[in-house]
């Protein structure tokens, strides 16, 4: 294996996951697809957080600072 192993940072976006008036069910279909989708080596860091822009710029901060993410995705359940 050449370098280190990616590390994905998951982050759902959802004020009702957010206060567990719901399950998630977006960032661990994300890692689902991540664990049939990548052979090598690779870790991960997952967050929910309510759909407010100081949470979403925080968690990304905290996940490319404080975790090491190399790649951040993000999952927002949308309401109709």
């Amino acid at each position: 294996m050449v370098g280190d192993p990616a590390k994905f940072g998951i982050i759902t976006i959802s004020d009702r996951a957010h206060s567990g008036e719901y399950k998630d069910e977006g960032g661990p279909a994300i890692l689902g697809f991540f664990e049939e989708a990548i052979a090598s080596e690779w870790s991960h860091h997952y967050v929910v957080v309510p759909d407010e822009i100081e949470a979403i710029a925080k968690a990304i901060t905290d996940m490319t600072d404080n975790h090491s993410c190399d790649v951040v995705v993000n999952w927002r359940h949308w309401s109709c």
